[in-house]
Protein backbone atom coordinates (compact mmCIF):
# COMPACT_ATOMS: atom_id res chain seq x y z
CA UNK A 1 0.00 0.00 0.00
CA UNK A 2 1.48 3.18 -0.90
CA UNK A 3 -0.06 6.54 0.72
CA UNK A 4 1.14 9.87 0.38
CA UNK A 5 0.72 13.60 2.38
CA UNK A 6 1.61 16.79 1.89
CA UNK A 7 3.11 19.21 4.81
CA UNK A 8 2.44 22.92 4.02
CA UNK A 9 3.37 25.68 5.85
CA UNK A 10 7.08 27.38 7.60
CA UNK A 11 7.14 25.95 10.63
CA UNK A 12 7.63 21.65 10.87
CA UNK A 13 4.79 19.08 11.40
CA UNK A 14 5.06 16.33 13.60
CA UNK A 15 2.87 13.75 12.85
CA UNK A 16 2.51 10.22 13.70
CA UNK A 17 2.39 7.26 10.91
CA UNK A 18 1.31 3.87 11.79
CA UNK A 19 1.24 0.55 9.68
CA UNK A 20 -1.05 -1.61 11.25
CA UNK A 21 -2.81 -4.88 10.39
CA UNK A 22 -3.45 -7.35 13.37
CA UNK A 23 -5.57 -4.92 14.94
CA UNK A 24 -7.77 -4.44 12.91
CA UNK A 25 -9.65 -7.66 13.63
CA UNK A 26 -11.91 -5.94 16.58
CA UNK A 27 -13.42 -4.43 13.43
CA UNK A 28 -14.19 -7.59 11.98
CA UNK A 29 -11.61 -6.67 9.11
CA UNK A 30 -11.07 -10.90 7.67
CA UNK A 31 -7.25 -11.76 6.14
CA UNK A 32 -5.67 -8.70 7.68
CA UNK A 33 -1.83 -8.43 7.24
CA UNK A 34 -0.29 -9.61 10.36
CA UNK A 35 3.30 -8.27 10.71
CA UNK A 36 3.23 -4.74 8.57
CA UNK A 37 6.29 -3.13 8.06
CA UNK A 38 5.69 0.79 7.61
CA UNK A 39 8.81 2.85 5.22
CA UNK A 40 8.85 6.88 5.02
CA UNK A 41 10.53 8.56 2.11
CA UNK A 42 10.53 12.04 0.78
CA UNK A 43 9.65 13.86 -2.10
CA UNK A 44 12.71 12.89 -3.86
CA UNK A 45 11.95 9.37 -3.21
CA UNK A 46 14.85 8.99 -0.46
CA UNK A 47 14.17 6.28 2.10
CA UNK A 48 14.01 8.56 5.40
CA UNK A 49 12.63 6.15 8.33
CA UNK A 50 11.31 3.02 8.65
CA UNK A 51 9.78 0.34 11.37
CA UNK A 52 9.23 -3.03 12.26
CA UNK A 53 7.59 -3.66 15.42
CA UNK A 54 6.55 -0.57 16.82
CA UNK A 55 8.28 -1.08 20.29
CA UNK A 56 11.54 -1.68 18.60
CA UNK A 57 12.79 2.05 16.79
CA UNK A 58 15.00 1.41 13.88
CA UNK A 59 17.43 4.33 14.31
CA UNK A 60 18.83 5.77 10.46
CA UNK A 61 17.69 8.76 8.49
CA UNK A 62 15.57 11.25 10.58
CA UNK A 63 15.24 8.46 13.64
CA UNK A 64 18.08 9.73 16.08
CA UNK A 65 17.01 8.00 19.29
CA UNK A 66 14.27 5.29 20.70
CA UNK A 67 10.72 6.42 20.10
CA UNK A 68 8.59 4.00 22.41
CA UNK A 69 7.97 6.34 24.69
CA UNK A 70 6.90 9.24 22.68
CA UNK A 71 4.63 6.61 20.66
CA UNK A 72 2.75 5.71 24.30
CA UNK A 73 2.56 9.24 24.84
CA UNK A 74 1.18 10.27 21.24
CA UNK A 75 -2.13 8.48 22.67
CA UNK A 76 -1.84 6.56 19.07
CA UNK A 77 -0.05 3.33 20.22
CA UNK A 78 -0.88 0.80 17.93
CA UNK A 79 -2.61 -2.02 19.84
CA UNK A 80 -0.09 -5.20 19.13
CA UNK A 81 3.37 -5.38 19.02
CA UNK A 82 3.82 -6.81 15.21
CA UNK A 83 2.24 -3.50 14.65
CA UNK A 84 4.63 -0.42 12.71
CA UNK A 85 4.45 3.13 13.49
CA UNK A 86 7.58 6.65 13.82
CA UNK A 87 6.98 10.03 14.79
CA UNK A 88 8.48 12.11 12.63
CA UNK A 89 9.01 15.86 12.41
CA UNK A 90 8.98 16.97 8.82
CA UNK A 91 9.32 20.40 7.01
CA UNK A 92 7.00 21.28 4.37
CA UNK A 93 7.29 18.92 1.65
CA UNK A 94 5.62 15.42 0.03
CA UNK A 95 5.89 12.30 1.77
CA UNK A 96 5.05 8.64 1.22
CA UNK A 97 4.51 6.26 3.78
CA UNK A 98 4.69 2.32 2.61
CA UNK A 99 3.02 -0.38 4.42
CA UNK A 100 4.45 -4.01 3.57
CA UNK A 101 4.36 -7.54 5.05
CA UNK A 102 7.23 -8.95 6.58
CA UNK A 103 8.58 -11.69 3.88
CA UNK A 104 6.15 -10.31 1.43
CA UNK A 105 3.12 -11.48 2.96
CA UNK A 106 -0.05 -10.09 1.92
CA UNK A 107 -3.44 -8.96 3.59
CA UNK A 108 -5.36 -6.37 4.37
CA UNK A 109 -3.67 -3.29 6.02
CA UNK A 110 -4.27 0.63 7.34
CA UNK A 111 -1.69 3.27 6.98
CA UNK A 112 -2.84 6.24 9.12
CA UNK A 113 -1.32 9.86 9.68
CA UNK A 114 -2.00 12.08 13.12
CA UNK A 115 -1.39 15.02 13.04
CA UNK A 116 0.56 15.55 16.75
CA UNK A 117 1.32 19.60 16.15
CA UNK A 118 -1.85 20.80 15.34
CA UNK A 119 -1.30 24.20 17.05
CA UNK A 120 1.69 25.25 14.60
CA UNK A 121 1.02 27.13 11.27
CA UNK A 122 1.36 23.98 9.10
CA UNK A 123 -1.11 22.19 7.75
CA UNK A 124 -1.35 18.44 6.90
CA UNK A 125 -2.93 19.40 3.77
CA UNK A 126 -3.36 16.39 1.82
CA UNK A 127 -3.80 12.62 2.00
CA UNK A 128 -3.90 10.11 -0.45
CA UNK A 129 -3.40 6.35 -1.16
CA UNK A 130 -2.57 4.17 -3.94
CA UNK A 131 -4.09 0.65 -4.11
CA UNK A 132 -5.12 -2.23 -5.80
CA UNK A 133 -8.33 -2.03 -6.48
CA UNK A 134 -10.75 -5.03 -6.21
CA UNK A 135 -14.64 -5.82 -6.53
CA UNK A 136 -17.03 -6.55 -3.62
CA UNK A 137 -15.36 -6.97 -0.23
CA UNK A 138 -12.08 -6.15 -1.83
CA UNK A 139 -12.89 -2.60 -2.72
CA UNK A 140 -10.14 0.06 -2.11
CA UNK A 141 -11.46 2.12 1.73
CA UNK A 142 -10.04 5.24 2.48
CA UNK A 143 -11.33 7.16 5.62
CA UNK A 144 -10.87 10.56 7.68
CA UNK A 145 -11.66 11.96 10.89
CA UNK A 146 -12.89 15.50 11.22
CA UNK A 147 -12.66 16.98 14.88
CA UNK A 148 -13.92 19.99 16.51
CA UNK A 149 -17.55 21.71 16.86
CA UNK A 150 -17.82 23.51 12.71
CA UNK A 151 -18.18 21.78 9.59
CA UNK A 152 -15.02 21.23 6.97
CA UNK A 153 -15.28 21.60 3.43
CA UNK A 154 -13.05 18.68 2.09
CA UNK A 155 -12.75 17.51 -1.52
CA UNK A 156 -12.57 13.73 -2.17
CA UNK A 157 -11.76 12.21 -5.25
CA UNK A 158 -11.47 8.60 -6.78
CA UNK A 159 -8.54 8.98 -9.53
CA UNK A 160 -7.88 6.38 -12.23
CA UNK A 161 -7.36 7.33 -15.56
CA UNK A 162 -5.47 10.40 -14.79
CA UNK A 163 -2.47 8.02 -13.00
CA UNK A 164 -1.53 7.19 -16.43
CA UNK A 165 0.24 10.09 -17.26
CA UNK A 166 2.81 8.95 -14.25
CA UNK A 167 3.73 5.90 -15.35
CA UNK A 168 1.38 3.87 -13.58
CA UNK A 169 0.12 0.81 -14.94
CA UNK A 170 -3.06 -0.72 -14.97
CA UNK A 171 -5.07 1.98 -13.78
CA UNK A 172 -8.52 1.95 -12.79
CA UNK A 173 -10.48 2.66 -16.16
CA UNK A 174 -13.53 3.92 -14.20
CA UNK A 175 -13.64 4.63 -10.77
CA UNK A 176 -16.73 5.17 -9.03
CA UNK A 177 -16.21 6.87 -5.26
CA UNK A 178 -19.08 6.45 -2.35
CA UNK A 179 -18.76 8.35 1.18
CA UNK A 180 -20.51 6.93 4.05
CA UNK A 181 -20.96 8.13 7.95
CA UNK A 182 -19.16 6.85 10.65
CA UNK A 183 -21.84 4.24 11.29
CA UNK A 184 -21.46 3.10 7.30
Amino acid sequence: MIAGFIIQGAERKTVIIRALGPELTRFGVPNVLINPTLELHDGTGALIASNNNWQTTIIGGIIMQSQVQRIINSGHPPMDPRESALIASLPAGKYTPIVRGVNDTRGIGLAEVYDLSPDTDSTLHNISTRSFVQTNDKVMIGGFIITGNRPRRVIIRAIGPELAQFGIPNVLADPTLELHDGTG
